[in-house]
């Protein structure tokens, strides 16, 4: 992650259980039963041609569009000829859900289908500061989860490794510290940093995240985890 990554527009994803297709600004994606749609749903309550979604250029949302299905097309629970798709909504066609999320084309990996997305939507410029150790560590992961932001922070501690963490929409989706990954190198960022600068930056690279991890759920966890070094749970 120490490489920086060229700054793109988000992007919107649609996704069943089985498939995750993008939908840039200017484009449109035709969902159905027939093999010429965009996302082809092979399912009884899904219409041959069941509805599309678009996103004019110039414009902040995608608009759905049913196409005179049978059995109709609902916006989070709200039958529709005609809506807009919202951040982070659920499109109904027919029984199939599909979902609609706001993201960053850095977070999703090349090829990747049946992704979990998340948010995206930052444009802050880069932020640098200075921590005195570990409980200030905390201090500022949590902030970061408070106010929701999608960003990598980049812990340059005196005479060591420089540690990563990468935020989606608040979420932590990639930990990289002292050869290690994932919770035990977030374990050890939170018990062992030592003072030095950060850097927070809208700049990510792709990353094969799981579920996004709470830091306040983390640290509860950790403070009552046999032999955890943590002397709170945040």
């Amino acid at each position: 992650m120490t490489e920086k990554t060229e700054r793109a527009h988000p992007v919107y994803q649609l996704a069943t259980s089985r498939r995750t297709l993008v939908l840039r600004s200017g484009e449109l994606v035709r969902i159905g039963r027939h093999p010429d749609n965009e996302l082809v749903i092979d399912a009884p309550s899904v219409s041959r041609f069941h509805a599309r979604v678009s996103w004019a250029a110039g414009t902040r949302r995608p608009v759905v569009h049913d196409l005179g299905s049978l059995n109709g097309t609902h916006v989070d629970g709200q039958r529709v000829s005609r809506g807009e798709v919202g951040e982070w909504s659920t499109v109904r066609v027919g029984q199939v859900d599909v979902s609609v999320c706001l993201t960053h084309p850095a977070l999703i990996p090349a090829g990747a289908e049946d992704l979990a997305c998340r948010l995206f939507d930052e444009w802050s410029p880069d932020e640098r500061g200075h921590i005195d150790g570990p409980e200030a560590v905390q201090e500022l992961l949590l902030a970061l989860e408070r106010s929701r932001r999608t960003v990598t922070l980049c812990l340059q501690g005196d005479g060591r490794e420089p540690g990563w963490v990468t935020f989606a929409r608040g979420g932590i989706v990639d930990v990289r510290a002292g050869g290690l990954r994932g919770v035990a190198a977030l374990r050890d960022l939170v018990a062992h940093a030592p003072p030095g600068p950060y850097l927070i930056t809208a700049d990510v690279q792709p990353c094969e995240a799981p579920p996004p991890l709470s830091m306040r759920e983390f640290l509860r966890d950790e403070a009552r985890r046999p032999g955890s070094l943590l002397a709170s749970g945040g």
